[in-house]
């Protein structure tokens, strides 16, 4: 959630309303390759609660982007992230 103590705050709100243990996102860095991998991973997981967060996100800040991602991944919610990605 791009070092916003705000959006963190929210994604931890989100993932806790879903009785989830709050999980932080991790970040891929291009110099560790396998960071790709656990980004990736932790994004899968989080999938529903992720698009929860950036639809509350945008509902609280009004940010013009959080909206564009938001409108960008919402419409996978309704099938599992897997199938989206026809895995």
């Amino acid at each position: 959630m791009k070092h916003s103590n705000v959006k963190s705050a929210i994604f931890e709100e989100v993932q806790d309303a879903y009785g989830l243990k709050s999980l932080k996102l991790v970040k891929a860095v291009v110099t560790r390759w396998l960071s790709h991998g656990k980004a990736v991973e932790r994004v899968l997981d989080r999938y529903e609660t992720l698009v929860a967060a950036l639809e509350e996100i945008y509902l609280r800040k009004k940010e013009p982007a959080v909206r564009y991602v938001f409108k960008s991944v919402s419409i996978h919610v309704l099938s599992s992230p897997l199938s989206a990605l026809n895995l």
